[in-house]
């Protein structure tokens, strides 16, 4: 039966989900989920040398990938027999870069416009010159099952992220002192776990020890109604010592904290922090900066021998 270029083009997308789909949770945990040039330059490589080695062993072992299966697609020798690694390799390398482009957004749309051109005129595609392409027969129910597995699937893999952006207090118009430290507990988690990724060796024993809360140097602000505005911190710091960074660290779980209570806020607050980035890498220095529904005053005075440096982080709409 004649493959139609309608069937393998859904055949890849599946395909495309599917690996996609799979890498976010992975990503998410890994801590890459700013929206950073680096990051999207990981995340594009890592989908396309995922992309590349779950079509190899998919057809070199199955002869068909997820998108295939579904779609009731089988890639062959052209004698028919089982397809070798080899031309595996080669008939996946050339797909994936004059087929979709690398996956990267452009060129994907260009290559696959021009594939279906060129099956669409019966012309024999590059990658093709080392598989065979079966396609059996197929009815709408399975059209319609493809659909389903894959919606299922994908819901599967993004439970994990989901769930884990779940543990959040959602900001419903008002904060608790209850509410804002099971939320700087989540977040302090997470917070070291960027942290044990990076180069810096991490005292978790400390950070469960010095919770910015729990400071007699931290105080909430409070409104008439009891309920939280926001809070002052302070510090004193010689002369001749340096910003310590586990209190650097304590101070951005706390502001990051603010910013995340805030629904509009949740999926970003990490992305946020860095218009603070002043307070922490000029702390002698004073600053009033509002971003992301939060303003911070950060003033540094000479006291004795060293600086006095106070915070006053408030909901912007709290006032200053």
């Amino acid at each position: 039966m004649t493959v139609k270029p309608v069937r393998r083009s859904f055949a890849k997308l599946i395909d495309i989900s599917v690996v996609s789909a799979t890498l976010v949770p992975i990503m998410y945990f890994a801590g890459i989920r700013e929206f950073t040039a680096g990051n999207l330059i990981i995340a594009q490589v890592c989908l396309t040398l995922s992309f590349f080695v779950y079509d190899i062993f998919c057809t070199f072992l199955f002869g068909r990938t997820a998108g295939k299966f579904l779609l009731n697609l089988q890639v062959t020798e052209h004698d028919d027999s089982r397809l070798t690694f080899v031309h595996a390799v080669i008939r996946s390398g050339l797909s994936l870069v004059m087929g979709l482009g690398l996956l990267i957004a452009p060129f994907t749309v260009i290559a696959v416009i021009i594939s279906f051109v060129m099956t669409k005129k019966e012309k024999p595609l590059p990658w093709d010159r080392y598989a065979k392409v079966h396609a059996h027969d197929i009815t709408g129910l399975r059209c319609t099952s493809s659909v389903l597995i894959v919606i299922a699937f994908i819901i599967l893999v993004m439970l994990p992220v989901a769930i884990d952006q779940m543990k959040l207090v959602p900001y419903t118009g008002s904060l608790t002192e209850v509410e804002y430290k099971a939320d700087y507990d989540v977040i302090s988690e997470k917070y070291i776990k960027a942290l044990e990724g990076s180069s810096r060796v991490v005292d978790k024993d400390y950070y469960s020890a010095n919770k910015l809360y729990d400071s007699p140097d931290f105080a909430f602000i409070a409104g008439e109604d009891g309920e939280i505005k926001g809070f002052t911190y302070s510090l004193n710091i010689k002369y001749n010592q340096t910003f310590p960074a586990e209190t650097q660290d304590t101070i951005v779980m706390g502001l990051l904290t603010m910013i995340a209570s805030q629904r509009e806020n949740r999926n970003t607050y990490n992305y946020s922090i860095k218009m603070f980035d002043p307070i922490f890498t000029s702390p002698f220095t004073g600053h009033v900066i509002t971003n992301a529904g939060v303003t911070v005053i950060h003033e540094a005075t000479e006291w004795g021998n060293g600086y006095h440096i106070s915070y006053k982080v408030t909901f912007t709409e709290a006032g200053l």
